[in-house]
C-alpha cells in the first residue's frame, strides 16, 4: 500500500524495460582465509608501492595551492604495515643482564603503542615508531632518584639500536625544482637525535637518478636536469645513526667492538634502509566546490525546425516511403495512417532517408502510434534512426491508444544523411502497429503537455530525514494533493482535513509507510485530532513483522485528541501509520494534523536525496565499516541468483571480507528468492561522487563463477512529466563505470574461456541514455594479477568541459590497461552524473537457474574478496551534474546489520 505501489499499478509508460546488465555486472574467487595483516604487510602484498595509503581525507578536503606538493599527512588511525624487527643486542654480561631485558621489553611495548597511533608526513614507511624514552619523565611528573639511575644505566649501557624500516614518500615537483622537506622515518627509542648519510653516493637507482640532499632529520629531493616530467621512481640507501648524541655503548657487543677497537663485536649505532621517492609532476589542484552548488543549468538545446520528412501524414498514401512486409494505408478517425501488420516470421516496416542534414546537429524525431495489444506477448512497435546518426537509436513500446514517442540523435561529425524507420515486430501471435504522424526536425521539441497529477505521470517524491522536532510523517497536515499517503475511500475536505468513509463491504483507510526506520527502544508519540460521525474508527501505528502494534479507538462526535505512546522494540524498525474506519459502520472518520516527532535517532539509506560535491574519501576500515560513510547492499539483480545480502559481509583484521556462495554452499546464510546459493555481497558509499579517480586496494578470488567488481552507478526512472523523458527511447538512465573480473574475450571465436587473463572494463549510459548505452573493454590483465594477492584497482574519469574530451581509463598498479575517450560535442557513453562507488562480489546469471553466467561456473562453495582500502579522489570537471537518484533508498542494510 506505499506510494510507490499506487504509482506503479496505475503508471501508464509501456516502454522496454530491459534488466540493466550494467547495473548489475559485478564477482570473483575463493581464498578462504585472508593472511594476517602482519603477514601480508611483511611480504609487501598490500600496499602499493607508490604509498597508496598516505592520504588523509580531512587534509584533502580543500585540495592544496602550493605549486610544489608533497604527499600530505597520513590520517592518524591508519596502521602502518608491521615494523621490522629492531636489532637485538649481542648477550650480554651478567651484569648488564637484567637491565638489556628490562630495555628490550620496553622498546617493543614502545613499538607496539606507535604502531597504532603514529603517522608521518608525506611516508608511506613500513615501521612508523613513536620516538620517545622508557623513562617517565616525559609525563611531566618527577621521576624517583632510583629509577633516574636505572634509566641512565638503560640508555649508556643497553640502549636500543636505531630502527629504519624502508621508507616511501610521494613527492609533486615541477621540472627544474625541488621537493619539499619531507621527514626521514627512521626512529631511536631512547630518543637520541640521529643523523643520517647517503650511502655511495647522493644519486638515486631510478629510471632518472636525481639528487637526495639531507638536512638534519629531514630531506628534499631534486630531479635530474633533463627530467621530461614523466612519474618514475628512485631509491636510496641511507643510514641512521645515534653514534653522535652522547657516549653509550650498546650491549656486551658494543663494549668488544669499542675494546677491540672495531675487530670483535658491533657498534649497534645504525641503521641502513632504502628511501624511495615517487615522483610526479604537479598538476593544478582541483579547487573547491562551494557548498552545495546550485547543478549546472543544461545548455539550452536549440528550437525545432519543419519536419523533414516527406508525406509525414500519409495524406498522399505510402509515397516517399520504403516499404517493407504487410504495410497499408488505412484511416483513423477520419485521418491518413499506415497500418504494419507483423507475422511470426516477417517485420512490417516503413522507412526513408533523410539528406542534406548538418554535421554533429541535434534532430528530434517523434511518431503517434499503437498497438494491437499491450500484453508482454503481443506485437511490439519499434522506432529509430540509424545509419548516420553520432548513435544509432532504437525505441521499442506497446499502447493500445495512439501514443507520442519520441528520441533525439546528433548527426555524425561529417555525416549528412540518416535513416528513420518505423516497424512492427515479428510476432506470435502476429499484431498490427498503427502510425497517424512521423515528425524529424532539426533542434528540441517542446515536450508534451502532461498533467503531472495522473497516475504514473510524476516521479515519487523524494525523501530527507527530518531534524529532531520535525514531523516523521509526511503531509500530516493533508496539503491539497495529498501526497505522502494511499487513500482508499478517503478525500481530502476543504478545511484540510480528511474524510474516511465505510460501507456494510468496505474499510476505508489512509495509510502511510514512513521510509526511515526507528531506533531501538525508543519512545515515540503520535498525536493527532479526529471524530467520527457514527460508531467508532482506529488511529495505528504499527511494524510489518508485528512487534509493534500501537492503537487509539475513535469513539466521539466532537473533535477529539489522539495521543498514542509506544516504545519501539530492540531492533530498528519500520512502521506504518493509518487511520481506518471498518466497514459495517456506513459512517465517516475525520482525521487531522497526523504528528510523529523525530528525535535524531532515525535511519534513512539517504539523508538527503539531493547529491552535492564531496572531498576526498579514504577508508582503511581500521574501525570497521563506518555506517555514516558506507551502505551494506541487500537487493538483487542480473538474472537468477540469490542477490547480495548483509550476512556476507565482515571484517577481519581490518580488512573488508566480502563472501560469495556458489553451488556447493550448504551453509545457513540466505540470499533473495529464499536461496541459499549464487549469493554475493557488496558494500556501497552513502555519498556520491563525480569525476576523479577510483582506487581500491583489493584482493580478488580467482575463483570462476562470481564476478568481483567496483563500479560508479546512478539511476533514474524518468516519467513522463519530466522533460528529459522525452529525449530517449528509454525512459532509465543509468550512468556506470565497471572493473569486473572474470571474463571471456567474447571476440566470438569458440575457445574463449573465461578466466582472470581478461577484465571487463565498461562505462554505460553518459549523454546516451537507456540500458544499451555502453561500450564494454576487455583489457589482458592476466600478468599483472596472476599472483592472486592485493592488487590496487582503479579507474579515472573525467566528464569533460573546459575544452577537455571526457574519458574514463583503468588501470591495476598504476598500470593504464583500458581506455575509452568521448567526444567533443553530442553524445557519449562517459557518465556525467555523480554516483555511488559500489563494492563488491556477485552472480551474473544467464536467466536460468542450471545455467551460469558471463563469468563462469560457480562449481565452489565460498569465495572472498577482501578489500584493504579505498580511496577517492574528486576532480571536479566542469560538465559534472549532480541529480537525485529516483530510487535512492530501500535496497540497504539496517544499522544493526553492520558486522560488529
Amino acid at each position: 500500500e506505499t506510494v510507490e505501489a499506487e504509482i506503479a499499478d496505475a503508471a501508464t509508460e509501456d516502454a522496454v524495460a530491459a534488466a540493466p546488465e550494467a547495473v548489475t555486472d559485478h564477482a570473483p574467487d575463493t581464498v578462504p582465509n585472508a593472511a594476517p595483516r602482519d603477514e601480508d604487510d611483511r611480504a609487501g602484498q598490500r600496499h602499493d608501492p607508490a604509498g597508496s595509503r598516505a592520504t588523509d581525507p580531512d587534509a584533502q578536503t580543500t585540495p592544496a595551492a602550493t605549486p610544489q606538493i608533497a604527499a600530505v599527512t597520513l590520517p592518524e588511525n591508519l596502521p602502518p604495515s608491521t615494523p621490522s624487527a629492531p636489532i637485538a643486542p649481542a648477550p650480554t654480561p651478567a651484569p648488564l643482564a637484567v637491565l638489556a631485558w628490562t630495555r628490550r621489553e620496553a622498546e617493543q611495548s614502545a613499538i607496539d603503542r606507535s604502531v597504532h597511533s603514529n603517522a608521518q608526513v608525506g611516508v608511506a614507511a613500513a615501521a612508523p615508531v613513536t620516538p620517545g624514552p622508557v623513562a617517565t619523565a616525559a609525563t611531566g611528573e618527577p621521576v624517583p632518584f632510583f629509577t633516574a639511575i636505572q634509566q641512565w644505566f638503560q640508555r649508556t649501557f643497553a640502549p636500543a639500536a636505531p630502527s629504519f624500516p624502508p621508507q616511501e614518500v610521494s613527492v609533486s615537483i615541477n621540472p627544474g625544482a625541488s621537493s619539499p622537506l619531507f621527514s626521514l622515518a627512521a626512529r631511536d627509542a631512547d630518543t637520541d637525535t640521529l643523523t643520517y648519510s647517503i650511502d655511495d653516493k647522493a644519486t638515486g637507482t631510478g629510471s632518472a637518478a636525481g639528487a637526495l640532499s639531507i638536512t638534519g632529520e629531514s630531506a628534499t629531493y631534486t630531479p635530474p636536469a633533463d627530467w621530461d616530467g614523466g612519474a618514475y621512481a628512485d631509491t636510496f640507501t641511507v643510514t641512521a645513526s645515534d653514534a653522535h648524541d652522547g657516549f653509550h655503548i650498546h650491549g656486551f657487543a658494543g663494549l668488544l667492538h669499542m675494546l677491540t677497537f672495531g675487530l670483535l663485536g658491533a657498534t649497534g649505532h645504525t641503521a641502513t634502509s632504502t628511501v624511495t621517492v615517487n615522483v610526479r609532476p604537479v598538476s593544478t589542484p582541483p579547487q573547491p566546490p562551494e557548498p552545495e552548488p546550485e547543478p549546472p543549468a543544461p545548455e539550452p538545446e536549440p528550437p525545432a525546425a519543419s519536419n523533414l520528412l516527406q508525406n509525414p501524414t500519409f495524406s498522399e498514401g505510402l509515397s516517399g516511403w520504403q516499404l517493407s512486409g504487410d504495410v497499408s494505408s488505412i484511416v483513423v478517425g477520419g485521418d491518413a495512417a499506415v497500418q504494419l501488420a507483423a507475422t511470426e516470421t516477417t517485420d512490417a516496416r516503413i522507412s526513408q532517408r533523410i539528406t542534406n542534414l548538418k554535421p554533429q546537429t541535434l534532430y528530434t524525431l517523434a511518431l503517434t502510434m499503437r498497438t494491437s495489444g499491450s500484453a508482454p506477448s503481443d506485437v511490439w512497435g519499434v522506432w529509430g534512426v540509424v545509419d548516420g546518426p553520432q548513435l544509432d537509436k532504437t525505441g521499442s513500446g506497446q499502447s493500445a491508444t495512439l501514443t507520442e514517442r519520441r528520441l533525439t540523435v546528433y548527426t555524425g561529425a561529417e555525416d549528412t544523411e540518416v535513416t528513420v524507420f518505423v516497424a512492427a515486430g515479428r510476432n506470435a501471435p502476429p499484431g498490427v502497429v498503427t502510425v497517424t504522424d512521423v515528425r524529424f526536425v532539426e533542434g528540441a521539441l517542446d515536450p508534451p503537455a502532461i498533467d503531472p497529477t495522473a497516475p504514473g505521470a510524476s516521479p515519487p517524491p523524494l525523501v530527507s530525514l527530518p531534524e529532531p522536532g520535525q514531523n516523521l510523517v509526511a503531509n500530516g497536515q493533508f496539503a491539497p494533493d495529498a501526497h505522502g499517503w494511499v487513500l482508499d475511500q478517503a478525500v481530502r475536505q476543504p478545511d484540510a482535513t480528511m474524510r474516511i468513509v465505510s460501507t456494510p463491504e468496505r474499510t476505508g483507510r489512509i495509510a502511510q509507510d514512513l521510509p526511515m526506520l526507528l531506533a531501538p527502544n525508543t519512545d515515540y508519540v503520535l498525536t493527532a485530532r479526529a471524530r467520527v460521525d457514527a460508531g467508532d474508527a482506529t488511529i495505528t501505528v504499527a511494524s510489518p513483522d508485528g512487534s509493534l502494534h500501537a492503537w487509539q479507538l475513535i469513539t466521539d462526535t466532537a473533535w477529539q485528541p489522539v495521543e498514542i505512546a509506544f516504545t519501539t522494540p530492540d531492533r530498528w524498525v519500520s512502521v506504518k501509520v493509518a487511520a481506518e474506519n471498518w466497514r459495517g459502520d456506513d459512517s465517516a472518520l475525520y482525521v487531522d494534523d497526523i504528528t510523529l516527532l523525530a528525535n535524531g535517532h532515525e535511519w534513512l539509506d539517504t539523508p538527503n536525496p539531493y547529491p552535492s560535491p564531496q572531498p576526498a574519501l579514504f577508508d582503511d576500515f581500521t574501525d570497521g565499516i563506518d555506517s555514516g560513510r558506507w551502505l551494506i547492499a541487500d537487493k538483487a539483480w542480473g538474472g537468477d541468483n540469490g542477490g547480495v545480502v548483509p550476512a556476507n559481509v565482515g571484517v577481519v583484521d581490518g580488512v573488508v571480507r566480502l563472501a560469495a556462495h556458489g553451488d556447493r554452499y550448504t551453509g545457513d546464510v540466505v540470499g533473495h528468492g529464499d536461496r541459499t546459493t549464487r549469493v554475493g555481497a557488496t558494500i556501497v558509499t552513502r555519498d556520491y561522487y563525480a569525476s576523479g579517480r577510483y582506487e581500491v586496494r583489493a584482493r580478488v578470488p580467482q575463483t570462476l563463477g562470481a564476478a568481483s567488481a567496483f563500479w560508479s552507478y546512478h539511476y533514474i526512472e524518468y516519467h513522463p512529466a519530466q522533460p528529459e523523458y522525452w529525449t530517449e527511447p528509454n525512459r532509465i538512465r543509468n550512468s556506470e563505470i565497471d572493473w569486473e573480473f572474470p571474463t571471456a574475450r567474447d571476440d566470438g571465436t569458440p575457445d574463449d574461456p573465461v578466466s582472470f587473463d581478461y577484465a571487463r572494463a565498461n562505462t554505460w549510459g553518459g549523454k546516451f541514455g537507456g540500458e544499451g548505452g555502453n561500450v564494454s573493454l576487455r583489457p589482458d590483465i592476466g600478468a599483472l594479477v596472476a599472483d592472486g594477492e592485493f592488487h590496487t584497482y582503479a579507474y579515472e574519469w573525467h566528464a569533460g568541459g573546459d575544452g577537455r574530451d571526457p574519458f574514463v581509463a583503468w588501470s591495476i598498479d598504476d598500470v593504464e590497461v583500458a581506455r575509452y575517450t568521448g567526444d567533443s560535442f553530442g553524445q557519449d557513453n562517459v557518465p556525467y552524473r555523480a554516483s555511488r562507488f559500489w563494492i563488491g562480489i556477485w552472480f551474473p546469471a544467464s536467466g536460468y537457474r542450471d545455467q551460469v553466467g558471463w563469468a563462469g561456473d560457480p562449481d565452489f562453495d565460498t569465495a572472498y574478496l577482501d578489500i584493504d582500502w579505498v580511496r577517492i579522489t574528486p576532480t571536479y570537471a566542469p560538465a559534472d551534474v549532480y541529480e537525485p537518484e529516483t530510487w535512492p533508498n530501500g535496497f540497504y542494510a539496517t544499522p544493526d546489520e553492520y558486522p560488529q
